[in-house]
């Protein structure tokens, strides 16, 4: 038995079941039908605006299918990045920072379908090692850091998304750095750390507004249980002289939801799909696991 135990807390068996999970995301990456929220991401990226889109496809003429094609080959349509840019500044998406990523991407990686789900493999891989940060930090034990991570890497849900062109993957990974980073402003409670902290909060905003979920958990505990925290972190923006990187990160905030409240009609009808409910019990797990991280990093870390 103790010859089992000494197996299974070495790390290379774990290191072993990462390189297999890792692997698996490569595997018939293009077997998979490129179905239309992928497609979407596609358009997205180009900075074609839907009402324009469809003006692009001719009526009542036959084309041969390579025309069709050629549409999601965005390299062959010659846009340029400044032009995306404007046209996704100009329309309303719940996950902007998505697809700013993808512009880059598809110009040095290449634009073939594969390609873009590529992009979700390459932040898969990014994931983990700040997974196992999370993790050591949470639990004060490498060991933990790396069961979790071999877990992430072999999981059927984040191999499904992980082979997806689509943003949730890359959200995952920017909330693993927030609660990294805000993990570390509560050990070390310097301006170095809440700045961190400050710029990837919003950043997960732009991944998706339901970070706001998270955002507002981590402020919770700040101020019922670490008001301290709260002062030293107000204080130390002010006499460093960086109060206004602050008020930009409120202004793209401010912003970006003023947007979303403006076009909140809009929105919710293209939503009409999603129930209440749904999003009552999308909200409660989130907050909850939220709170759970926080409880765990204090049964691990007791006060001094």
């Amino acid at each position: 038995m103790k010859t089992i135990r000494q197996f299974l807390i070495q790390p290379y068996l774990y290191f072993f079941i990462i390189l297999i999970g890792i692997s698996f995301k490569f595997y018939r990456l293009d077997y998979k039908l490129f179905w239309i929220d992928e497609i979407s991401t596609i358009q997205h990226t180009s900075g074609i605006l839907d009402k324009d889109y469809a003006a692009l496809i001719p009526i009542n003429e036959v084309k041969n299918i390579g025309f069709y094609y050629d549409l999601y080959h965005l390299k062959k349509q010659q846009y340029t990045i400044t032009s995306e840019l404007k046209g996704l500044f100009s329309s309303t998406q719940l996950n902007p920072l998505h697809y700013p990523f993808l512009m880059v991407w598809y110009q040095v990686i290449g634009d073939d379908p594969v390609d873009y789900r590529l992009f979700g493999v390459f932040i898969f891989i990014l994931t983990l090692p700040f997974l196992f940060l999370l993790s050591r930090s949470l639990f004060n034990s490498k060991f933990a850091g790396w069961m979790a991570v071999s877990l992430y890497s072999v999981s059927p849900f984040v191999h499904l998304f992980a082979q997806e062109a689509r943003y949730y993957i890359l959200w995952s990974f920017i909330l693993i750095v927030l609660h990294y980073l805000f993990l570390e402003c509560i050990q070390r409670n310097n301006f170095k750390w809440w700045s961190a902290y400050a710029f990837a909060a919003a950043l997960s905003l732009y991944a998706s507004p339901v970070s706001s979920i998270i955002i507002f958990s981590h402020f919770l505990f700040v101020l019922l249980t670490k008001k301290d925290l709260k002062k030293a972190c107000t204080i130390s923006f002010i006499f460093h002289g960086r109060f206004r990187y602050t008020l930009i990160l409120i202004k793209l905030f401010l912003h970006y939801h003023g947007m979303l409240i403006i076009n909140s009609r809009l929105l919710f009808g293209s939503l009409c799909w999603d129930s209440a409910f749904t999003c009552l019990v999308f909200f409660l797990p989130n907050w909850t696991f939220s709170m759970y991280l926080i409880k765990c990093h204090q049964t691990s870390h007791p006060k001094q």
